[in-house]
């Protein structure tokens, strides 16, 4: 499912996301799990300071600051923009927004997530594309469930409409099914 999932360590830095490396076209979605303290994310106007077990979503197609005050250790899932899109909409309103990964949704989520990136080799190949499908259905439903996020101007909801149909193309639809999903 385009999925990517990996695990970092590093001494305190500061990561920005300059518009030169914007224009190189990465546009995935990352979501970052915490492994240690002192991290804080900067996007789209919002900043989330964040620790052990909390995760925050990045969107590499706009201007974001990652800065770890301390070492800092990670997982990163790499999620191909259309995968999680169409299942939450616009990202400008979940981005730098901290999901507690101790208690509720993000509290059953973090630790399978921090533990994908080590089991994957132990995952059978078959159904790797499937967990990864559940995967990013389980981040789409902490990121809309652990938030108060905003919600979206009737110009998104067009836009996320037109992206729901152009994707389902080759179905058959009807006004009510877009109505339902959108």
């Amino acid at each position: 499912a385009g999925l990517q999932i990996g695990t970092a360590a590093a001494p305190a830095q500061v990561i920005s996301r300059s518009q030169r490396q914007i224009a190189q076209g990465d546009d995935r979605l990352f979501l970052t799990l915490a492994s240690s303290q002192g991290s804080l994310i900067n996007q789209d106007g919002r900043e989330a300071t964040y620790g052990p077990g909390d995760f925050v979503l990045s969107d590499r197609t706009r201007p974001y600051r990652f800065i770890h005050d301390c070492d800092t250790a990670q997982t990163v899932l790499m999620i191909p923009r259309h995968a999680l899109v169409q299942r939450i909409g616009s990202t400008e309103r979940l981005t730098a927004i901290r999901i507690d990964g101790s208690k509720g949704f993000g509290g059953l989520l973090s630790p399978m997530l921090q533990k994908l990136a080590g089991q994957m080799a132990h995952i059978p190949a078959a159904a790797r594309t499937r967990v990864a499908e559940n995967a990013i259905d389980l981040i789409a439903t902490a990121l809309l469930s652990g938030t108060e996020a905003r919600p979206l101007s009737a110009g998104m909801t067009h836009v996320r409409i037109k992206f729901w149909i152009e994707v389902h193309l080759s179905e058959e639809l009807s006004g009510e099914q877009i109505a339902a999903v959108c």
